[in-house]
């Protein structure tokens, strides 16, 4: 079982997940629909126990997509909130409803398969996600730090000037901590002719 994160870390990452609440309230959200990671569970539960926002608990990721863009056209504000690997299921909905009808929606989702995510099982996400969602032209960014939670009203503001899907990765530093443990070594540059600094014609 790993060792649990330092209360100091904790506590920290207690702090940023009521920022990020706060944030939200502040964007005027009141509905959230959510299928939550692990990453995102302490988020999605603060949500849920908002009196204020009618919180949404979906089955597959697609509902909350559908649920928060019919929202739009009541003049709710909403959110969906979910993990990298939601997001893959659910990118033909955002292009086919929300792209191309022009039906904005805000969407909060751990950044998974980072550069500090150790789970080879996410590697995936972190690898082919933003290449998929640049091809599809969906605004995305990072969200890494307390400067970065402060901004999240202006970012919903401006997802609902381009009448298009945005997304907010938070990262995992905000949300976990800082990973523990020693860094990885990068592997030495290997030529393709032969090994790493080998030259040609050096045997004797």
């Amino acid at each position: 079982m790993p060792s649990p994160l330092p209360l100091s870390s904790q506590t920290d990452t207690a702090d940023n997940y009521a920022a990020i609440h706060e944030a939200v309230k502040a964007c005027g959200v009141t509905l959230a629909a959510s299928l939550p990671d692990d990453w995102m569970a302490p988020l999605v539960n603060r949500l849920a126990a908002d009196p204020s926002i009618t919180h949404v608990r979906v089955a597959r990721e697609s509902e909350a997509i559908a649920i928060a863009s019919g929202a739009f056209f009541t003049g709710a504000r909403s959110i969906a909130v979910m993990g990298a690997t939601g997001l893959f299921t659910c990118t033909g909905e955002l292009a086919t409803l929300n792209l191309r009808h022009q039906i904005p929606v805000f969407l909060l989702v751990s950044e998974r398969g980072s550069l500090d995510d150790h789970r080879i099982y996410q590697e995936v996400q972190g690898r082919r996600l933003k290449p998929i969602l640049d091809a599809l032209d969906f605004p995305y960014f990072r969200i890494a730090s307390p400067g970065d939670v402060a901004r999240l009203p202006e970012a919903y503001e401006w997802c609902r000037l381009q009448k298009r899907p945005v997304v907010a990765f938070l990262a995992r530093t905000l949300l976990k901590g800082k990973l523990k443990g020693k860094p990885v070594a990068a592997p030495a540059p290997t030529r393709a002719d032969g090994g790493a600094g080998a030259e040609r014609g050096s045997s004797r």
